[in-house]
Parts: structure tokens; C-alpha cells; sequence
């Protein structure tokens, strides 16, 4: 998927769109172990770890927030 000629607005659509999936795949309670022993599996979420930051980054560094 292309990004280049994405406006913020539609990226920030995006992570609206699929927020709810989101935190099921990664809450504590109910969420997946990224680090599984499943060297497959593992890849597979760490990748969907990857394309979600890589998204966000196009929205913000946000590593440059202080709390």
C-alpha cells in the first residue's frame, strides 16, 4: 500500500477505522503474546507491530512526547 499521497486526515481514518481490533490483539487480558515461542507467529506480529508504527510515524513521531 502506498502512503506517499495519503492526506493525515485519511491515516488518522485508518487507525479510527481499526482502533477497536487493535487493542483485542494487544489488551493484557484477552490479548496475544507477541514474543510466542512460534517463530512464525512471532514474525506475523511483530511485522503488524512494524506496519502500525510505521503509519503512526507518518502521523507523528510521537517519541518525541514528554509525559
Amino acid at each position: 500500500m502506498n502512503t506517499n499521497d495519503w492526506e493525515y486526515d485519511q491515516l488518522i481514518n485508518l487507525f479510527e477505522e481499526n482502533i477497536q481490533v487493535l487493542i483485542e490483539i494487544f489488551d493484557n487480558k484477552n490479548g496475544v503474546m507477541v514474543m510466542t515461542e512460534d517463530l512464525n507467529l512471532r514474525k506475523n506480529r511483530l511485522n503488524l507491530l512494524a506496519i502500525v508504527r510505521n503509519y503512526s510515524l507518518l502521523i507523528a513521531d510521537f517519541t518525541l512526547l514528554n509525559f
